[in-house]
């Protein structure tokens, strides 16, 4: 499941590019937002994160009453600053389809809603495994490169 956000080259580039990553776990749905400014007239670019204060309702939970559901999306309206917002779902809903107690008409609804809530600066995602140890993967490569190029 996939849903088209806006793309980064549509946002200025002399102003900072905001990007919301939230990871609905199955623990919690927490988010990173990311600032990131290109580099000009000799200054280095750069890239911070910041860790949310709040944490929602795992997605697989959520997903199970229209009101938690509701609730989950309103969270993510009110806390998630302005730019882009890719929300990502990992194991604990990929469990919850293979058991059956989440269905892909419920998936496509909370994308749809989503949708409608904060418009085309999101999209959703249901990873599969493999896109999961991939992203993990190349946030270690990312971490190892930063920390290596400070020493």
């Amino acid at each position: 499941l996939h849903q088209p956000a806006a793309t980064a080259s549509s946002f200025s580039k002399s102003s900072p590019m905001m990007i919301s990553v939230v990871d609905c776990g199955s623990g919690a749905t927490r988010a990173v937002s990311f600032s990131h400014q290109a580099g000009s007239q000799g200054q280095a670019e750069t890239l911070s994160a910041q860790k949310s204060s709040w944490r929602g309702e795992p997605l697989a939970r959520a997903l199970c009453n229209e009101q938690q559901t509701g609730n989950l999306i309103g969270l993510l309206e009110e806390k998630l600053p302005a730019g882009l917002v890719l929300v990502g779902a990992t194991a604990g809903v990929r469990d919850a389809v293979k058991r059956g107690d989440l269905l892909q008409a419920q998936l496509e609804d909370f994308a749809s809603q989503l949708q409608d809530r904060l418009g085309r600066r999101a999209s959703f995602n249901v990873l599969s495994g493999e896109a999961e140890a991939r992203a993990e993967w190349a946030s270690t490569v990312h971490l190892f490169k930063t920390k290596t190029a400070h020493a």
